[in-house]
């Protein structure tokens, strides 16, 4: 589902070598997921979101960056923490 939607929706600069990312994602999420103690659901669901974020996401330009968050957030059952308010700008941090 993610698969196709990057090759449809969103701007990759190689989207032909899905294969690999999707074990670069399994290797994100496996050092994650070290084994050492058992998750919860919700915690599982943050890292693979992390490791899809930065594994797929990755060959991804600014606008499908965009997109592609855009649609993670729409898929995943968490809940979205909108910022109160403004971020920093230039030099303000």
């Amino acid at each position: 589902m993610v698969l196709a939607f990057m090759k449809h929706s969103a701007c990759a600069i190689a989207f032909g070598l899905c294969i690999v990312q999707v074990v670069q994602l399994t290797h994100m999420l496996n050092a994650l997921l070290d084994g050492s103690e058992a998750f919860s659901a919700q915690v599982i669901q943050a890292y693979f979101l992390q490791a899809l974020t930065w594994s797929l996401g990755a060959s991804l330009l600014e606008d499908g960056r965009i997109k592609f968050d855009e649609y993670v957030k729409s898929i995943a059952t968490m809940v979205l923490i909108e910022p109160s308010v403004a971020p920093a700008g230039l030099g303000e941090f």
